[in-house]
């Protein structure tokens, strides 16, 4: 019997890749350097300075990468009403979902710190019982480790987890802890994200009915 839903959080509770990008952009563009729209989906659900050492490495030092890295944050924080953007029907399904007694968390390669900024700014923190995020693990998704330390800390089994990502790197990692996942199209589309259990269009068809009805008859 499923007893958890655990959300990824950037591009499921919140569209924040956007933001981010866009605000990675300017700050390039300053120190002369072109980030093109065809990087983005390279850049969901990678870590900011790995995807900047990735794909700007050999143009700009660890140090400035770093300095980059700080002006994003602040200029995040400085302005939430600009960068903070909810997903169509999260706070039905969390709400409705927690109210059925399921016990929700996030697993996410963001860090917590950010995370709990963000939904205390939306009012959803104290709808989920664990948070992990960046800070807790050593290895980012593909990498099960966040899912793992997540299914560990609720103290259930991974066949007792559901995970709800966006992307295909959450969705391996979901599935090498061994948790059935919902891919949600917010992101991608259906065609890259066939590794999922099952893929849904919107957060709005996640309740319990639907849990007890496709996950509890596996």
């Amino acid at each position: 019997m499923i007893k958890a839903i655990i959300f990824d959080f950037d591009g499921v509770v919140v569209n924040s890749d956007i933001s981010r990008f866009k605000i990675l952009k300017s700050l390039l563009n300053k120190r002369g350097l072109v980030l093109e729209e065809s990087y983005y989906l390279k850049s969901i659900g990678v870590k900011t300075k790995e995807f900047l050492q990735k794909y700007f490495g050999n143009e700009i030092s660890s140090s400035e990468i770093a300095e980059i890295y700080q002006n994003y944050k602040k200029e995040f924080y400085n302005h939430p009403e600009k960068y903070i953007q909810i997903q169509p029907y999260v706070i039905k399904c969390c709400t409705g979902l927690s109210n059925n007694r399921y016990t929700l968390a996030i697993s996410s390669s963001t860090r917590k710190i950010d995370i709990l900024f963000v939904l205390k700014s939306l009012n959803l923190n104290k709808l989920f019982k664990v948070i992990i995020g960046s800070e807790d693990t050593v290895h980012s998704k593909p990498d099960p480790e966040v899912y793992l330390k997540t299914i560990a800390e609720l103290g259930y089994s991974p066949k007792e987890c559901i995970a709800i990502e966006d992307s295909h790197i959450g969705i391996k990692a979901a599935k090498a802890a061994g948790i059935k996942c919902i891919a949600v199209t917010y992101t991608l589309k259906r065609n890259k994200l066939t590794e999922a259990d099952i893929i849904i269009d919107s957060l709005d068809e996640v309740n319990a009915e639907f849990i007890k009805a496709k996950f509890d008859t596996f």
